[in-house]
């Protein structure tokens, strides 16, 4: 199942109702007026797509993202994550651990100024968007992800690629 609310609506919050969509896959809320995510989202254990983008999040909750693990797999089943142009300054290191099969990660247009360390642990990421945001340098840990095939930092204060 596939729930879509882009296309420039003006919602406000996502109710804590969506936990009764427990097959949901893939959520769609960009190009909204979103301010916070909702505990209830962790509850979407079915999630492997899920689109931010456009919104007005200042975090992404560490409490969500350990909901966000399936207890039998001990990991979230999330492959695709949107959270470009919110106001985000990272994401939580929990990451590293939960999102195990993340491909994708979108955070262009944020308040980054750093590359989240969490990031450079995800061991299934393929593509990290992390264009027009602060980040002055890139950390060394990015290198050792194998996985990598598209890092787009266009865009940033970057004055050193390799940071200790």
């Amino acid at each position: 199942m596939i729930l879509s609310t882009h296309a420039y609506n003006k919602i406000t919050f996502i109710t804590p109702k969506i936990d009764s969509m427990s097959v949901l896959q893939e959520l769609s809320m960009s190009s909204n007026q979103v301010v916070s995510l909702p505990s209830e989202l962790g509850l979407l254990r079915s999630l492997r797509i899920l689109h931010l983008d456009l919104n007005r999040l200042t975090e992404f909750p560490e409490s969500l993202i350990n909901d966000l693990r399936d207890n039998e797999l001990g990991y979230s089943r999330l492959t695709h994550l949107g959270l470009s142009f919110n106001a985000l300054t990272g994401l939580p290191d929990v990451a590293a651990s939960v999102f195990t099969q993340l491909e994708m990660l979108n955070m262009i247009g944020n308040r980054l100024t750093a590359v989240p360390r969490g990031v450079t642990q995800l061991p299934a990421l393929v593509g990290l968007f992390l264009d027009s945001n602060r980040i002055a340098g890139l950390p060394m840990s990015l290198y050792q992800l194998t996985t990598l095939r598209i890092l787009s930092i266009a865009d940033n204060q970057i004055q050193c690629v390799a940071q200790v």
